[in-house]
């Protein structure tokens, strides 16, 4: 049993924690916390592995990761630990017919281009309900990507509308390349779902909880 709960225990140390998300949560979001991290824990290995729509329905059983950070669209997703909201706007470029508008309502927008996420996925599954629940239920894809930068950059050239998060566009709203139409979208949430290794490691419990204090702060 001691050579066992040794071996146990070696197996642990050397295990990286592997941690998954969407493209644009790990890139913009979660990297910085993760490199912050390492630099103050550097006998903890993290590992980043390729997200799949499949962490959502795995849940509790992933075998992939150990913790992956999603977005819901509600704070009560079974599962799901909330971590902070992420704001979203419509955003189009300063060249946009609709960018100085004081009011623009769904009719106004829903006979323009959008760029919206790749057919049948389930990003643009959640971005359809958001403008269908704001009242924009026609949507005509300019064009199709997944991702967020991407998105960004179809946008500056005037492609058309995206549903993006406000911080990802920070700089180029500071420097009026691009404008929030004024349409209130309801707020997503970046959530995490622990595997089910991550809640009897010492090292993913660690990293979580320099997560939460990072988004609390």
């Amino acid at each position: 049993m001691s050579a066992e709960l040794a071996d146990a225990r070696g197996s642990e140390r050397s295990r990286p924690v592997r941690v998954t998300g969407h493209p644009y949560i790990m890139e913009h979001i979660i990297r910085p916390i993760l490199a912050d991290f390492t630099a103050r824990n550097p006998q903890t290995s993290i590992e980043v592995v390729p997200y799949t729509s499949e962490v959502m329905r795995e849940r509790e059983t992933m075998t992939r990761s150990d913790i992956a950070f999603v977005t819901v669209d509600s704070v009560d997703e079974v599962g799901v630990e909330m971590l902070r909201p992420m704001k979203y706007g419509l955003i189009v470029s300063a060249g946009h017919p609709l960018a100085r508008r004081a009011r623009v309502t769904p009719q106004d927008i829903g006979s323009l281009p959008f760029i919206l996420p790749l057919a049948g996925t389930m990003f643009e599954q959640k971005v359809l309900q958001m403008l269908s629940s704001v009242g924009c239920d026609t949507v005509v894809a300019a064009a199709r990507a997944q991702q967020a930068d991407i998105i960004k950059d179809l946008v500056l050239k005037g492609v058309g509308i995206a549903h993006l998060p406000l911080d990802i566009v920070g700089a180029e709203l500071a420097s009026g390349l691009v404008h929030v139409l004024p349409i209130e979208l309801p707020d997503l949430y970046l959530g995490q779902i622990a595997g089910a290794r991550a809640m009897t490691s010492a090292r993913a419990r660690s990293l979580l909880s320099f997560a939460r204090t990072v988004f609390s702060g």
